[in-house]
């Protein structure tokens, strides 16, 4: 087993995700289990502590793998809200649906947790990218995912300060 820095330092996905990933084992209050979790964390305090320099893959991967986990364990960990912050503003547009994902399909607390103060500028490019995706023909639970984006980003829109 590589130590978390080495983890991080040579993160590719295809390899590596499956090491992060929320395992669960399906059961929940004492009997709960996420097989990855003894290694995640480590990995998640060695990201944070230089979280600008982690390749942005990583960062999405951990922010799933900890908003799955908020929602099975019905509580989320503090590193939700600076990985979520971290994947909108460095990813970008791009990483919009990997953040709503987070945000919307895994209970309360990562909703609540993947909130930060969002520049005006970046909240109106997100908006901008959710009405690009929706007008290119989103359907099922895509276009539902879109369109209560739509409504995340167009509040913060409103609410920015800059």
């Amino acid at each position: 087993m590589s130590t978390p820095a080495a983890f991080v330092a040579n993160y590719s996905t295809a390899e590596c995700q499956a090491r992060i990933a929320f395992a669960w084992n399906r059961k929940h209050a004492e009997q709960f289990l996420d097989a990855n979790q003894e290694f995640r964390h480590p990995v998640v305090e060695h990201v944070l502590a230089d979280l600008h320099t982690v390749t942005i893959e990583l960062v999405r991967d951990l922010f799933d793998a900890e908003t799955a986990f908020a929602k099975e364990a019905w509580g989320v960990n503090g590193c939700v809200t600076p990985l979520a912050r971290e994947l909108l503003t460095r990813g970008g547009p791009e990483y919009v649906e990997d953040y709503l994902r987070g945000k919307l399909g895994r209970g309360m607390d990562a909703h609540c947790a993947a909130y930060f103060l969002c520049p005006r500028l970046l909240a109106e490019q997100l908006l901008a990218e959710v009405e690009r995706r929706l007008a290119a023909g989103a359907e099922g639970n895509r276009k539902a995912l879109l369109e209560s984006g739509r409504e995340i980003f167009r509040e913060w829109v409103e609410d920015a300060r800059d």
